[in-house]
């Protein structure tokens, strides 16, 4: 498995973020060229240079924004008074692929939820100030560009240093983090580090919180690394984020999940079911079941548990809430160990049948046809389901 991992004992913004992701391989041609067909009017193109933080080579990512475009915390162009659903707009329009196009809007959204919680209003009517800019754009679209292009299947951020003191923001003088980035860091590990200033922005909050799983990475082989500079130097410390590509073995297989469980003796089987049935369809959902209980009053009950990663928490928790058949739920993050899987379609007596197989130490220990097309075939030929099913996997063994 291809893994990334980022290294912020200086914090993290956007253009540090796409440094490092350029540094460890990501085309910056191709990123160029799609920053370019946003039509962001200001920018005028993109800056790709090595520097020297502390000693230390790393990569500049810089926007280039037309002089008279330039955004300034004194001035009060129209790019500062960006919405959520303009900058959506743009990346539709964009030559980008789709899943870029999904993770550019899901960061944003994200950086909208954020600061509509912090002024008391709702995403779409958020006035994007220093993330509307041309090139917060440029970043944040520049970087789930670069995080597609190298391809890696899980991302991790074992801590992140957020600094320290106040930070000039456009509503004025604020604590850091700043409001947005405080709410922004919720589910990542964060630390104050070595200098007395804003280290993490609500972009670098954003971009990490969305793509990486927080803690330490599972073993892996060293690949590569990258690493993206800064604007700011520091004394104490080089102001660099790093980026290592690793090659993950089976050590992948373990993960973190979250339980989610809720005690219901006071609605009706309709409701459960329901929920149960929603849930079961739900990607997100790595497994939904329901367990019989006795309640505290003698009660008949159910036991409603679910099963999710730890990033889908909030997803699945709003989706059982507002089927109302309760109003709380326990949650503990626990390890489960999977098999690496791969699914493959065989022809079997003239039916297709989906194969769902397991491989341990690249050696295949598990192999079930899909239920669903055992009674396909079941019906073709006038058998039973478990006639069906023994047909299908004797050339299995």
């Amino acid at each position: 498995m291809k893994i990334g991992i980022f290294d912020c004992p200086s914090g993290a913004a956007g253009d540090m973020i796409l440094g490092a992701l350029i540094d460890c391989g990501a085309d910056s041609e191709k990123i160029e060229s799609a920053l370019m067909s946003l039509g962001v009017e200001e920018l005028e193109g993109v800056e790709i240079k090595e520097v020297f933080r502390s000693g230390v080579r790393a990569v500049k990512f810089e926007p280039l924004i037309g002089h008279h475009h330039h955004h300034s915390q004194d001035e009060n162009h129209h790019h500062q008074h960006r919405h959520l659903p303009d900058i959506e707009r743009m990346i539709d329009a964009a030559d980008l692929p789709e899943k870029v196009q999904q993770d550019s809007k899901a960061v944003f959204s994200m950086i909208a939820k954020a600061e509509a919680q912090v002024h008391g209003t709702t995403p779409e009517k958020v006035h994007f100030h220093e993330v509307g800019a041309a090139d917060s754009i440029a970043d944040i679209v520049g970087c789930c560009f670069g995080i597609y292009l190298l391809g890696f299947e899980k991302m991790y951020c074992p801590k992140v240093a957020i600094g320290s003191g106040t930070v000039q923001c456009a509503h004025g003088v604020m604590p850091v983090p700043a409001p947005a980035t405080e709410i922004l860091i919720r589910g990542l590990n964060v630390f104050r580090g070595e200098a007395d200033t804003e280290l993490l922005t609500p972009t670098g909050a954003a971009i990490l919180k969305y793509f990486c799983l927080p803690g330490e990475p599972p073993a892996y082989n060293n690949v590569r690394s990258g690493y993206g500079a800064g604007s700011k130097e520091f004394a104490k410390m080089a102001n660099i984020i790093r980026l290592t590509e690793g090659s993950s073995g089976d050590e992948q297989l373990m993960e973190k999940a979250v339980m989610m469980e809720t005690n219901v003796d006071d609605s009706t089987g309709e409701l459960v079911g329901s929920l149960a049935g929603e849930l079961a369809g739900n990607e997100s959902c790595l497994d939904v079941w329901t367990e019989p209980v006795y309640m505290k009053k003698g009660r008949p009950g159910v036991k409603f548990c679910v099963l999710c990663r730890a990033e889908d928490l909030d997803k699945i928790a709003e989706i059982v809430f507002r089927s109302g058949i309760t109003l709380g739920i326990r949650y503990q993050t626990m390890d489960r160990i999977t098999l690496q899987r791969e699914f493959e379609t065989a022809e079997i007596e003239g039916c297709e049948v989906r194969l769902k197989k397991g491989f341990y130490n690249g050696e295949q220990v598990f192999c079930k046809p899909e239920f669903s097309d055992c009674r396909k075939l079941a019906e073709m030929k006038e058998l039973s389901p478990a006639r069906a099913l023994n047909t299908i996997t004797g050339p299995l063994k």
